[in-house]
Formats: structure tokens, C-alpha cells, sequence
């Protein structure tokens, strides 16, 4: 049985397509990181409403307006039977924590079907670094114990 509530690509990496001439005339791929948490406040902003403070994730207009400061990355958690994970994707990249299991990494170009773990492999040491603490960081934000 496959659950949506894995942090593997097969799981997590879900089709969205958006139709927006004003911003959008010609369709195309988009390959930085988005994630469902920002539909909202995309709507909001095109709605010309104040995005609320509590409210997750970042309004696409950004990315149809070619802004460069978009997010590298973005949490992905979960709480299925095998144990508390969290993950921190990164387009190419996935690093992941799971409660009790050792830490994984991918390299989804190298491995996109993410058999082989590569967390001990020494080429990749500085980028799982990197998204170590990334992935602390943005659990500090969420108020999570690290």
C-alpha cells in the first residue's frame, strides 16, 4: 500500500497547473519548488487582499513576474506508521529525518526513483550539511523541536 504521506518523490511531488493569462500568456514548466500551502496566498494576492501573517507559504505571482528571490527549498513532514519524518526538498535534493531511522539524502538527477541512500557518500557531505540545517531551520520557524 503506497500512502500520500511519505516524503519520497513518488509521493510527494504532486501535478499543478495553474491558467493565468494576465501573468502567464504562454504556458511553460515552472522547475523551482512550489508546494499547495501557496495557492492560498496566491489567490489572496491576486485578489488584491492582504496575504494574512498566519498564513503558510508564498504567492506564486512572484514566480510569474520572474522575481529571483523565490525559496530553495521546503519542509515536507509526515506522521505515517514507520515514524515521525521530516524532509527538506530542494528540487534536485531530499534530505530526510525520520524519528528512530537513519537520515537519507538523494541526489533525484542521480537516483530519481531514490533507492540508494546516499547519506554517507563523501562528494555530497557539504550539500547534506547545507540541508541539515536548512531543515532546522525552517522546524525552528514551524515552533518544532529540533
Amino acid at each position: 500500500m503506497i500512502s500520500k504521506n511519505s516524503p519520497y518523490e513518488e509521493t510527494a511531488r504532486v501535478p499543478f497547473a495553474l491558467r493565468y493569462p494576465p501573468l502567464v500568456p504562454v504556458p511553460y514548466v515552472e522547475e523551482r519548488v512550489i508546494a499547495n500551502i501557496d495557492i492560498a496566498p496566491t489567490l489572496y494576492d491576486l485578489a488584491k487582499i492582504p496575504i494574512p501573517e498566519k498564513v503558510d507559504g508564498e504567492s506564486l505571482v512572484r514566480l510569474f513576474n520572474n522575481e529571483d528571490n523565490w525559496r530553495e527549498g521546503i519542509l515536507i513532514e509526515g506522521w505515517p506508521g514507520r515514524g515521525i519524518y521530516s524532509a527538506y526538498h530542494a528540487g534536485r535534493y531530499v534530505y530526510i529525518e525520520t524519528e528512530g531511522d537513519k537520515s537519507e539524502f538523494y541526489d533525484l538527477d542521480e537516483d530519481p526513483y531514490q533507492l540508494d541512500n546516499a547519506i554517507d557518500i563523501l562528494e555530497y557531505q557539504q550539500i547534506i550539511e547545507h540541508m541539515k540545517s536548512k531543515l532546522a531551520e525552517l522546524k525552528a520557524k514551524a515552533g518544532e523541536p529540533l
